[in-house]
């Protein structure tokens, strides 16, 4: 696992990519989602990626169950995201 600043900005992207289905998921599956695109990242560092993307882009945590799952916000009364 590399830190570096352009594997971080990949990462973020795949991460990204995959919140943008619409759907939530668990930070497991982004991090299997990671995995298969031959990323290999701890959750820890995962859970940093998806705090400081939380911070700049409208995604949405749910945290009424654990683990916790994202995806991107939908638009007010609309299924579109």
């Amino acid at each position: 696992m590399n830190n570096s600043s352009t594997d971080i900005i990949k990462r973020q992207l795949l991460i990204i990519q995959l919140l943008l289905e619409g759907n939530y998921v668990s930070t497991r599956q982004i991090q299997e989602h990671l995995l298969k695109a031959g990323i290999e990242t701890k959750l820890r560092s995962l859970q940093r990626d998806l705090a400081a993307l939380e911070e700049i882009l409208p995604i949405e945590c749910r945290k009424d169950d654990k683990p916790y799952s994202w995806r991107w916000q939908r638009l007010a009364d609309t299924s579109e995201h």
